[in-house]
């Protein structure tokens, strides 16, 4: 079996940990914080690209660290600024719960969906053939368990199931667009109060 892309959703999973200073200090720590995690990936993909060798055992060691984790042919460290750049928009348009949740659902519903449709899809959607139906039930299942923490159950429910339909879509970088879409609904449900 290959264990690379289950690290690899580890890692995106991990991601769980943003949420942590947006629930236990609010907001705009959450947003600062965020940020900051944001500008250290895009620095340092940019320290990256103009540097041919790593120069120090540091270097060395932070390099084979972001080699460890990219699909080939995906521009260095492209994963984790997209990851930090929905989980920031997300803080800044919804409030703590919407925008915790959101980042919830990417962190581990977009994770769990990738290993399964990875290692056991068979069954392509016929809307993107790069995904499969086993995938995406798995992305739906976790992603309404995730929700259960932060809304009733009607509401993840559908949170869930339109998040999924729009992770399924081709062309688009679900990183942005799952915690966008989850904590837009979240927020709309929660306006009409459903």
């Amino acid at each position: 079996m290959d264990w690379f892309e289950l690290r690899r959703q580890a890692v995106h999973a991990a991601g769980i940990i943003s949420i942590i200073p947006l629930l236990w200090w609010g907001k705009w720590i959450g947003a600062i914080v965020t940020v900051a995690v944001l500008a250290f990936f895009v620095l340092w993909a940019f320290w990256r690209r103009k540097r041919h060798r790593p120069a120090t055992g540091m270097d060395r060691l932070a390099e084979s660290f972001a080699i460890g984790y990219e699909r080939s042919g995906e521009r260095p460290l492209m994963g984790a600024i997209t990851f930090y750049t929905g989980a920031t928009i997300s803080i800044l348009l919804f409030d703590v719960v919407a925008a915790a949740a959101a980042i919830a659902v990417l962190a581990l519903a977009d994770s769990a969906s990738t290993v399964i449709g990875f290692y056991f899809g068979r069954h392509k959607l016929p809307v993107n053939p790069k995904k499969s139906w086993e995938g995406s039930i798995t992305f739906w299942l976790s992603a309404f368990l995730v929700l259960l923490f932060f809304v009733n159950p009607l509401r993840a429910f559908l949170t869930a199931w339109i998040t999924m339909t729009i992770e399924a879509l081709p062309r688009i970088d679900d990183n942005i667009t799952v915690p966008i879409t989850a904590g837009a609904l979240l927020t709309i449900l929660a306006y009409f109060n459903i």
